[in-house]
């Protein structure tokens, strides 16, 4: 039994924690998130590395209750956990990398827009719930039933604080493209969860190009400046534009 005077305390001792105050996760309150998905608890999720823990969808509501998350927030959660559990995404080495990637999750379709995910105006920073807890909650999964821990398994040299929690939604209502989602082969319309692996956002500053040409030019340089990963191996980009930017370059005819 817990002292309620101590709570908070226990999960930092555990550590059952990443640093950061948790959520108790009582019966209750796990019933309550369960009730936010159709699947059943005990179905299986996956095994999270490099521990190789088997989650179920119990051991996933339990971690969006410690983030935080509404139990509206648990279909996106269980998606995020699901998608980056795919071979591809290599989800073991990002755990043990030196690196200091961590996965960013973009939401695309109508629930992530009903349930208020971020996509627009500060939405890679504080004060947005949705975005704050379910990027927490793939993180805690990660950290409990990965035992992706800093200095054991967890190797990365500075980490980053991208490792907290990292989730948006693209701001598909402003974009003159088609969403991500789409891109990748999903229906117009659908629901759907990318995952990247990626470092901290890097602030490309332009407020006077007006032509495609001169502002790629800044994007360019920014993602293989000296010192950068990219001057050392070949990667995937993420590149979010801000609207005015992705107008400049649509009016010149550019697509994705």
């Amino acid at each position: 039994m817990i002292d309620p005077a101590d709570e908070f305390e226990f999960f930092f001792d555990k550590p059952w924690s990443d640093g950061l105050p948790v959520v108790p996760p009582t019966e209750e309150r796990i019933a309550r998130m369960l009730a936010g998905t159709s699947r059943g608890p005990d179905e299986p999720v996956g095994e999270i590395p490099p521990a190789l823990e088997a989650a179920s969808v119990r051991d996933i509501a339990v971690h969006a209750v410690m983030a935080g998350c509404l139990p509206e927030y648990l279909p996106v959660v269980l998606a995020g956990a699901g998608a980056m559990l795919e071979g591809p995404f290599n989800i073991n080495g990002i755990q043990a990398t030196m690196h200091a990637v961590a996965p960013l999750m973009i939401v695309n379709g109508p629930y992530a827009e009903k349930i208020g995910i971020n996509g627009g105006l500060g939405c890679f920073g504080p004060g947005f719930r949705v975005n704050a807890t379910i990027g927490r909650a793939i993180r805690l999964i990660l950290l409990n039933l990965g035992a992706g821990i800093p200095g054991v398994t967890s190797m990365s040299t500075f980490s980053q604080p991208s490792r907290f929690t990292f989730c948006i939604r693209e701001n598909e209502e402003e974009s003159p493209w088609p969403p991500l989602s789409e891109s990748l082969g999903h229906r117009p319309g659908e629901d759907a969860v990318t995952l990247a692996a990626v470092e901290n956002p890097q602030l490309v500053f332009d407020d006077t190009s007006r032509t495609a040409s001169r502002y790629l030019i800044a994007v360019a340089d920014a993602m293989a400046h000296l010192g950068n990963w990219n001057n050392w191996t070949r990667s995937d980009l993420v590149v979010a534009l801000a609207p005015q930017h992705a107008e400049i370059c649509a009016a010149d005819g550019l697509s994705k």
